[in-house]
Order: structure tokens, then C-alpha cells, then sequence
């Protein structure tokens, strides 16, 4: 009998510890380091830097988890466009899969490539110009190993998708404050992901702005490869 408890013990103790390391290998957002949105960006080379986010996935015991898939699906994001071409990821590797679908895919860092469970990335893309504006605040829906993350508000500073960003950019802009004012909430114009459109998203876009066209530098350049 005494055989038979040890046994049952050390399989128990066994199961535990299986089911503990499967528990530990589902990425977590609660003790993940998680962006609340995405700014896409104009560029000259390489892409404006304001458009640098960044992702550090960990799973139920806070441990960083290598090559994990992150996906981040922008089809509700019907006034944003993204580019297929100058958008950057460290690790490298990132893509963003257009026409077609509008799916970024990038794998976090390994501890050779990138730091382990890390993931930066920077999105080329804009909008569409004084067309509609989404009804969806955080339209991009986030993946990470078939867990499902926090969605994101996703704004842009290049709001036409022409001449990077100039003069059509900030009337869209003024438009979308102006909106704001009225108690409608415009996402491609909200910056610092607040959820309104305030002085601090002013601050922002008048700050790209200035960069682009005094400058020469940041989102000088548009890319739009998708619909």
C-alpha cells in the first residue's frame, strides 16, 4: 500500500508540474509589456522614429517567451493604410501581408537576434485623406500564439498618404479637434492613445509636421501599397 501511495504521489506531483509548464507557455497579456496603440508613420530612410513601438511578451509566471507570433489584424482600421515596403522590426523579419489582407506578422527576439520576448516595430502607412473616418476606436485586433491581446487605436499623422506629411494632413487633423469638441471621437487623429482628441495630440502632429516640412526629416515621404 505504501508502494502504491508513493506512486500515486510522484504521478500527482508529475501531473502538476506538466500542467504547470503548458499553464506557463500561453503568452498572458497581464504580464505582458503591451502598447495601447500604433501610430503609422511617414518616412525619409529609415521611418520617423515616433512610429516605434514596442512589445515584450511573457507568459503566467512573467517569464520572457522566444519567437513568439504576433499578429496584429488592421481590417477594421478602414482609414489607415499600410505599406508593405520601409516598415522595420527588430528582430528582423516583421511583414505586413497587403493586398489582400491587412495582417502584420512579426516574432519576438530570442536572446541572439533581439532581447528574449522583445519585439520593436515601426509601421509605414497613412490614411485616406478626408475620406470617412472608422467607426471602430481600437480597430487592430492583436494575437500572440492564438491568445487574443488587447485591441489597438491605430492613428496617423499622414493622414492623405501623399507628400508625407504637409498642409491636406493638418486640416484633417483640424477637422478631426474640431470634431472632438462636438463629442466625436476621431482614433486616426489621437496620438498619445487617450481616447479623445486633445492639445497633446496637437503637440504631437504639430511636431511632425514642423519635422517634415522645415525639417527635411521623420515622415517627409509616403509609402501606400495597401488598399
Amino acid at each position: 500500500m505504501t508502494g502504491l501511495v508513493r506512486k500515486t504521489i510522484l504521478l500527482s506531483a508529475a501531473g502538476l508540474m506538466a500542467a504547470g509548464a503548458v499553464w506557463a507557455a500561453v503568452p498572458s497579456p497581464a504580464t505582458s509589456n503591451l502598447p495601447t496603440g500604433i501610430n503609422v508613420v511617414g518616412y525619409l530612410n529609415p521611418p520617423d522614429p515616433r512610429g516605434i513601438f514596442t512589445y515584450v511578451i511573457r507568459d503566467a509566471q512573467q517569464d520572457p517567451m522566444p519567437d513568439a507570433l504576433v499578429e496584429i489584424d488592421f481590417s477594421l482600421c478602414t482609414d489607415i493604410r499600410l505599406c508593405t515596403t520601409n516598415s522595420t522590426t527588430v528582430p528582423p523579419g516583421g511583414t505586413t501581408a497587403c493586398p489582400g489582407s491587412k495582417i502584420w506578422r512579426g516574432t519576438t527576439g530570442n536572446g541572439t537576434n533581439a532581447p528574449v520576448g522583445q519585439i520593436s516595430f515601426t509601421l509605414v502607412g497613412g490614411g485616406n485623406g478626408a475620406g470617412p473616418a472608422r467607426l471602430v476606436a481600437a480597430c487592430a485586433t492583436v494575437i500572440v500564439n492564438s491568445q487574443p491581446f488587447p485591441d489597438l487605436i491605430v492613428s496617423a499623422f499622414d493622414h492623405n498618404g501623399a507628400g508625407g506629411v504637409n498642409a491636406p494632413d493638418l486640416s484633417v487633423f483640424g477637422s478631426d479637434f474640431v470634431a472632438q469638441l462636438g463629442g466625436i471621437y476621431r482614433g486616426r487623429s489621437d496620438y498619445d492613445k487617450s481616447g479623445e482628441v486633445r492639445a497633446p495630440d496637437l503637440s504631437l502632429f504639430g511636431r511632425a509636421f514642423v519635422d517634415a516640412v522645415i525639417g527635411g526629416f521623420g515622415s517627409v515621404l509616403s509609402c501606400v501599397d495597401c488598399p
